[in-house]
């Protein structure tokens, strides 16, 4: 895996067999081979934030361009139009034997052939690769357990760190969701000085689902959803509907804002307005600088 990340391949299994058709594998998941080719023979450039799992044991003193090879350390890199999808697997002689889509039998002979244990599916990274460090990386975006998923709610951010671009701190589409919550967080303690969270409820290990914020001030609770769209969804009003009671709050936060009976709807344009002219100015910049 160390050498995987080294060469910036992106790297599929499931099962020893020549082939990136999710039909030929019995394994739930194996559709992210087609994926992987889909994004390989694509017309245009893709990006690509490649990574080691945690679960993966990397000898100490491995490096990628001058960096640790580490689960916290980040490999960004494009996939060129039109790349060629791969074989390979280990050679007998050290090394990797290849070969291109196309000449799946060769592949599947030679490998049957070889005492290599996986025959890997593989996508080749190209361009000038940015390694980023854990202490660097702050796209704290749920990043998915699955060998390959597309990844398109913040590709603005993606691109911005790969190229070391800044974004602009005023515009709702500089910041990852998850960084839109703390942002919607930090505006209710601006306007509610009493406020204080009391746990951490969204994420894909939250736990509450139904909301984003939950707090408190002054004895009352402070409930607040935060969706980074265009629109007020009926959907998130009712949820938010069915927490409030006398001692209750609700917020929701939106691009554009608007308003709803028994909601307070907050536009996330005037939450990063009333940021920026306090001391949590330093917050947008440091979110949007790369």
């Amino acid at each position: 895996m160390a050498e995987f990340f080294d060469r910036g391949w992106i790297v599929g299994h499931y099962d020893n067999k020549a082939s990136y058709d999710s039909e030929d594998y019995k394994q739930r998941g194996a559709n992210q081979l087609e994926l992987m080719r889909d994004c390989a023979e694509s017309s245009e450039p893709q990006l690509c934030s490649l990574r080691v799992a945690k679960k993966i044991n990397i000898p100490n003193k491995k490096t990628s361009e001058g960096h640790p090879i580490t689960s916290e350390h980040r490999k960004i890199a494009v996939v060129e139009p039109g790349t060629t999808p791969l074989y390979g697997f280990h050679a007998d002689e050290g090394g990797y034997r290849t070969f291109p889509v196309g000449q799946e039998s060769e592949a599947q002979d030679a490998f049957d052939q070889s005492a290599a244990d996986y025959l890997y599916k593989i996508v080749p990274m190209s361009g000038e690769p940015q390694v980023i460090s854990g202490s660097e990386y702050r796209l704290n975006e749920y990043e998915t357990p699955n060998t390959f998923s597309p990844w398109n709610t913040f590709a603005p951010q993606l691109e911005a760190l790969y190229n070391g671009d800044d974004l602009p701190e005023l515009s709702p589409t500089s910041y990852t969701s998850d960084q839109t919550e703390l942002l919607c967080e930090e505006y209710i303690r601006e306007v509610i000085p009493e406020f204080f969270p009391l746990i951490q409820t969204g994420g894909s290990t939250g736990t509450n689902q139904g909301v984003d914020i939950l707090g408190e001030a002054s004895g009352k609770t402070i409930i607040g959803e935060v969706k980074n769209k265009s629109q007020i969804e009926d959907a998130v009003l009712t949820t938010l509907r069915n927490y409030t009671a006398d001692e209750v709050d609700a917020y929701y936060f939106v691009r554009g804002g608007g308003s709803a009976d028994g909601v307070n709807v907050i536009s996330i344009e005037t939450v990063l307005e009333e940021l920026s002219n306090k001391y949590n100015g330093q917050m947008l910049e440091r979110m949007t600088t790369y």
